[in-house]
């Protein structure tokens, strides 16, 4: 098989708006007018053409703090980059720009109080204030993809939707990372986050011995671990009130636009990730050394990379890859190199050549937002948080119940993670799977329903929700009952209530064809009876049918127990 053929934040609240009024008033006018003057400057990358510009938040000798407009707050190290222009600031004069919160996971130059001009730093103490007594810590374990960037920005927005602050500690060397809030509801001292990024097995060991409120987890608890968790008394991890999915997480391959490459196999990108494939000629492509880019060694999109496609195959990423500050500067890198290949966050609208992704039965993946929240992609996971039933502590509830309502959405979607938002898909956009599932085997095929089936839905939008259920069963698991609670809601909008709604259910190619044609019709029972139950007076149940193909149209091949998977799903397709 050829690799490379062509194929056809969250607001500021009235609590903290009232804090910024009521500071010392000239004070924070001065402080702005001299950020306002702030001249933009650029720095450059020793020894490269390559360029950021921004504004100086702070700089210390060592490291520049820059406010970018198209990366945000970016931290610039000294001995790499130099500053272009006569404005740039020295470590004796720095300490008179004005401070802004530091990247999630780093600490900022701290700056005198003449300096405060955010709502942040007037209801955060100075640096060389006593330290506040800690009302009680909130532990929260587990692995570095939500720990490292995600969870910390998370605790600042939930901060700031209460009207308090949350300010990162300065832990020693190899300690957990604390955010300390201030206020602590209730008063009584400030409230202590502390991060500890150990991995996802860790979290749940901590959380087995008591010494964690909340687990990250980069993949589902597994069978061994949900057991010790039940035989301690914590309850049954598979239910929704302890499984939480946060975000969803997804890679993109990236080449050159004038890249001759259009897809590649999973196994083949992983070679070229650790260097068993070197150059574009061992694909069969013009010669030439690939330059493999990579993101930000904290962002999770390493983790993601490792996670999914290097450590299963026994492999690591090869020591000479090229590291970029952001998913954006990767792809502006690989667009401007014909020899690059970059592994991204998925976007939108890449500045490079995004690829599809071949699977080991052929079928033929295209990266997007859709697919990913389908879970269809091949380079894509679920990012979870683990709770023992609601956390007993309320600061630990409340940020649980932030982190999964519409407010944080946002939050997860400016770190290129995928949120859980709806989306449409059309029936044309899905021929290509489509066309894929009409070449199927006898065994695995029947024409008539095929007919059928293009006939129901060629009319209809596809919704990125979709439920999925173990082996041979009709059992809604815990994220499916989520998905059950966003449907409603998307359903009873009042800009949907018109729409028609058809349920699709599917089976693996396990079994015969009327078997699993008879397990597909009783899981599509499942979800509208579930659907119908909970969603009762919030939307018109006349308007909901269902439907059942069996095997017809796998979205993943049936060669492993994790693809299987994936095809045993009801799918909600909707018509104006």
């Amino acid at each position: 098989m050829n690799p490379t053929r062509a194929r056809n934040y969250p607001t500021v609240s009235s609590k903290t708006l009232a804090l910024l009024i009521i500071g010392p008033l000239l004070l924070t006018l001065s402080a702005l007018t001299a950020q306002a003057a702030s001249p933009a400057l650029k720095f450059r990358l020793k020894g490269s053409d390559f360029t950021v510009e921004g504004i100086v938040q702070s700089y210390d000798g060592a490291k520049y703090l820059v406010e970018t407009p198209r990366f945000g707050p970016v931290q610039l190290d000294a001995a790499k980059f130099d500053c272009i222009g006569a404005q740039c600031p020295s470590p004796t004069t720095a300490g008179t720009a004005p401070a802004t919160p530091a990247q999630p996971g780093k600490q900022a130059s701290p700056a005198p109080a003449s300096a405060a001009t955010s709502t942040a730093a007037l209801a955060t103490p100075p640096a060389n204030a006593p330290p506040q007594k800690i009302a009680r810590s909130i532990v929260i374990s587990g692995t570095e993809a939500i720990g490292e960037i995600l969870m910390p920005q998370l605790i600042e927005a939930y901060a700031a939707s209460i009207g308090a602050t949350a300010r990162p500690s300065t832990p020693p060397e190899g300690k957990p990372a604390k955010y300390i809030l201030q206020p602590a509801p209730g008063g009584g001292g400030a409230l202590e986050f502390e991060i500890r990024k150990q991995g996802t097995s860790q979290g749940f060991a901590d959380l087995e011995s008591g010494a964690a409120q909340i687990v990250m987890a980069s993949r589902p608890i597994a069978n061994e671990e949900a057991v010790r968790m039940s035989a301690k008394g914590l309850g049954d991890f598979r239910l929704p009130t302890h499984e939480h999915v946060l975000a969803l997480d997804g890679l993109m391959v990236l080449v050159a636009p004038r890249n001759p490459a259009v897809s590649m196999p999973i196994e083949t990108l992983a070679k070229v990730l650790s260097g068993e494939i070197s150059d574009w000629s061992q694909l069969n492509l013009p010669p030439g050394k690939i330059t493999v880019y990579t993101a930000p060694a904290t962002h999770g999109t390493n983790d993601t990379l490792t996670g999914l496609l290097l450590q299963p195959r026994g492999l690591a990423l090869t020591k000479a890859a090229q590291t970029t500050i952001s998913n954006a500067d990767l792809a502006d890198r690989v667009s401007r190199d014909p020899n690059g290949l970059g592994i991204s966050a998925i976007t939108p609208r890449p500045t490079a050549k995004a690829l599809t992704i071949e699977t080991s039965c052929g079928l033929i993946v295209k990266p997007s937002l859709f697919v990913v929240k389908t879970e269809e992609y091949p380079l894509s996971r679920l990012l979870y948080l683990y709770t023992a039933g609601d956390p007993s502590d309320p600061a630990a509830r409340a940020l649980l119940a932030f982190a999964l309502s519409p407010a944080a959405q946002p939050v997860i979607a400016k770190l290129d993670l995928v949120d859980q938002g709806i989306q449409t898909l059309s029936f044309p956009d899905q021929t290509d799977r489509l066309a894929y599932a009409l070449n199927a085997a006898p065994e695995d095929f029947d024409l008539k329903l095929a007919r059928e089936m293009i006939s129901e839905l060629r009319t209809r939008q596809r919704l990125s929700i979709t439920f999925r259920f173990q082996a041979a069963t009709d059992y809604i698991g815990a994220k499916g009952i989520a998905d059950l609670d966003q449907l409603i809601t998307y359903l009873s909008a009042k800009e949907n209530l018109a729409k028609r709604v058809t349920l699709v259910g599917f089976a693996d190619s396990s079994g015969t064809f009327p078997t699993n044609l008879k397990l597909s019709e009783r899981r599509t029972a499942s979800v509208y009876r579930a659907l119908l139950s909970q969603g009762q007076g919030k939307f018109d149940p006349a308007r909901v049918t269902t439907h059942s193909y069996g095997k017809l149209a796998p979205i993943a091949c049936n060669d492993t127990l994790t693809h299987r998977a994936l095809n045993r799903r009801v799918e909600v397709w909707v018509q104006n």
